[in-house]
């Protein structure tokens, strides 16, 4: 009889354990999915709140990640993405195997991110970094109509493409990096300067909400091709001037 309450006391035990374990289970899922929504959020702060505590969630957090990334969301996807990545650059063992099965996976999905997936999974060699191969420039200067001066500048330094152009008028300034974009595009109008700004996560972002931005961005960035080995760039820029 005293076996019998023994074992049964024990199975007792057994079950309460396994429901709480279903049960943190449960409420860690609803957390990562809470948070994965936050990703989203107007506030700023509370986005990158977000992204810092599914950071720190590890391995837990990943297959909601990797989920998040097919959503129709720029913005949670690229953090999911840049967390993901971060895992599988880390040296803990655990998160980055399971880092590195999510980028597989994301490596298949043949779009923008899977190409970034990729090349997380597969960098580029090592180059040592001279002044020749650590950034090329290029300066344009194109005569005008009544002579008026356009100008285009483009630096190519360490991934971070910078393009400087003054034309017909226009004042165009873009930033392109890892990152984000940045661009700043200021026309005169009765001599009065107007500043407009557009930022975005990545081309996709820009082309969606700010369409005349984007077309500033191929226009400048598209045609560019860097001389590998040699610092140089070449580009090709359509100019809608006329010489006389």
């Amino acid at each position: 009889m005293k076996k019998i309450i023994t074992f049964v006391i024990y199975c007792s035990l057994l079950l309460s354990n396994s429901l709480a374990d279903k049960n943190q289970t449960s409420q860690r899922k609803d957390t990562i999915n809470n948070l994965i929504k936050a990703l989203d959020d107007e506030n700023f702060s509370k986005r990158e709140a977000a992204a810092k505590e599914l950071e720190k969630l590890g391995k837990a957090a990943i297959p909601a990640l990797t989920k998040a990334i097919r959503r129709n969301s720029p913005e949670s996807s690229i953090k999911a993405l840049k967390i993901i990545i971060t895992h599988y650059n880390s040296d803990d063992k655990k998160n980055k195997e399971r880092a590195k099965k999510a980028l597989k996976k994301i490596a298949e999905l043949g779009n923008t991110y899977a190409k970034e997936a990729t090349q997380a999974l597969n960098p580029p060699k090592a180059i040592v970094k001279t002044k020749k191969n650590s950034s090329a420039k290029a300066n344009i200067h194109i005569e005008g109509v009544a002579g008026n001066t356009n100008s285009i500048s483009v630096i190519i330094q360490n991934g971070i493409t910078t393009v400087n152009a003054k034309e017909n008028g226009s004042h165009v300034i873009i930033n392109k990096s890892p990152e984000g974009i940045t661009i700043e595009n200021t026309t005169e109008n009765n001599g009065v300067k107007e500043t407009q700004k557009f930022k975005a996560a990545n081309a996709e972002g820009l082309k969606k909400n700010h369409p005349e931005a984007y077309k500033l961005l191929q226009k400048y960035t598209e045609n560019i091709q860097t001389d590998n080995g040699n610092g140089g760039i070449r580009i090709k820029v359509e100019s809608n001037s006329k010489n006389n």
